[in-house]
């Protein structure tokens, strides 16, 4: 899972960010420290976020949105005591490295509480996955028996819904996610 670490830089963010490289939960961790950056992750798909509790309240409601479409969890690295007991309750873990693993995890891997799922209904979720696999809206129409028009209508949603721009985008988000059509399978292109 390719993961943002949002906070300022110190040595504080340093050493988290290498004690989750060393859980090898996580195949990158990105230290990012503003909204342009953040913005560039996230239009080219990450798994998770690490968030400072003081930037996620500082964020655009069109960034906050695409941050908490990915498992995410806040922390206070640079708070009172205090303050990260309190939040690290309230955001469900215990404020430890190992426990913003596990949250993190849990949260990717939940059949309760898939990423995706909290903002894509079903049937975008079907739509996105086949357009990650190359399908056409044609095909998809054929293939889910519904017409050109309301696969397009939802590839509108998705990309209104993601704060994504293309198909490009939506194919990068999809496999950053692991969506796929049902059953887990590429489902090949209907006859041209």
């Amino acid at each position: 899972m390719r993961l943002i670490l949002l906070s300022a830089p110190s040595l504080a963010t340093d050493a988290l960010r290498v004690s989750l490289l060393a859980s090898q939960a996580f195949v990158s961790v990105d230290v990012v420290s503003d909204a342009p950056a953040l913005a560039v992750h996230l239009r080219a798909g990450i798994g998770g976020a690490v968030v400072d509790a003081d930037l996620y309240a500082s964020l655009s409601p069109e960034l906050l949105a695409q941050v908490d479409a990915v498992p995410t969890v806040r922390i206070a690295l640079h708070a009172r005591d205090q303050d990260q007991r309190r939040i690290a309750v309230a955001d469900g873990h215990d404020g430890s490295v190992a426990g913003v693993i596990a949250r993190l995890l849990s949260q990717a891997t939940s059949p309760a509480h898939p990423i995706h799922a909290r903002r894509l209904s079903r049937r975008e979720s079907q739509v996105l996955g086949h357009l990650a696999t190359g399908m056409t809206n044609r095909e998809i129409a054929a293939l889910l028996a519904i017409s050109i028009k309301t696969v397009d209508t939802h590839r509108g949603q998705l990309l209104k819904k993601l704060g994504l721009r293309n198909n490009s985008d939506l194919t990068r988000y999809a496999l950053g996610h692991g969506i796929a059509p049902a059953g887990g399978t590429i489902v090949p292109p209907l006859a041209r």
